[in-house]
This record gives structure tokens, C-alpha cells and sequence, in this order.
């Protein structure tokens, strides 16, 4: 009994370590920002949003940056990368039209596409 469970214990072992081996949206090497949501483009409602963030070769500690464009150029959010490759921040909705990227927070170098929305309340 306990022979027949080898097999099927390695190839679950395979698949979890498969899994956890990193986000495979991520480039081989070198860093990236990519803003997942919201769309560019997109409409969004209320008095906040979230922007949800997918980084990528990162160290741990560092920190990212969400900076306004429009239609107040402003560094809005800063957060604390931990290893998780998604991160998200709530946003304050301003009316109109809102253009906004990610960066990293110490060169400014990395940086992700920009996205506008427009909001409604």
C-alpha cells in the first residue's frame, strides 16, 4: 500500500513546488511594474478604488511608489514590497479623469505603463 503512494505523493510534491516557483507573468530577469487593474480606459465609480499591482524581481523591503499624473501630479501611495508578486492600494477617487503609474521608490527607474480612468461618483 505504502509503494502504490510514492508515485502519487512525488508528482504532488512536483506540482506544489511547480507552483511556487514564481509567477510566471514575470519576466526571466530584471525588474517590472504592470498595473492590473483598473483597465486603461476603464470607468470606475465611487470614492475610492483599488489599483492592484503585479511586481516583479523586486527585493524584499523595497518600495513602490503609486504616483498621480493627473490631474494633480502627486505621489500617492507608497507600499513596502514583502515577496507577494500582487499587490493593491486604495485610491481616492478625483473627478474627471485620472492618469496615474507605478515606480520604484528609490531611482525611479522602474516603471510601469501609464493607465487613466475615468471617475464617477
Amino acid at each position: 500500500m505504502t509503494r502504490s503512494l510514492v508515485p502519487f505523493l512525488a508528482l504532488a510534491s512536483a506540482l506544489w513546488l511547480g507552483a511556487c516557483a514564481g509567477d510566471s507573468a514575470c519576466p526571466a530577469s530584471g525588474q517590472s511594474l504592470t498595473i492590473l487593474s483598473p483597465m486603461d480606459g476603464e470607468a470606475v465609480t465611487g470614492s475610492e478604488f483599488d489599483v492592484t499591482l503585479r511586481v516583479c524581481g523586486f527585493e524584499r523591503d523595497d518600495v513602490i511608489a503609486l504616483v498621480i499624473d493627473e490631474p494633480v501630479a502627486s505621489d500617492y501611495g507608497f507600499v513596502t514590497y514583502l515577496g507577494d508578486p500582487v499587490l493593491t492600494l486604495r485610491v481616492p477617487a478625483l473627478p474627471g479623469t485620472m492618469r496615474m503609474h507605478a515606480t520604484d521608490d528609490a531611482t525611479r527607474t522602474v516603471r510601469s505603463s501609464d493607465v487613466s480612468v475615468t471617475t464617477a461618483p
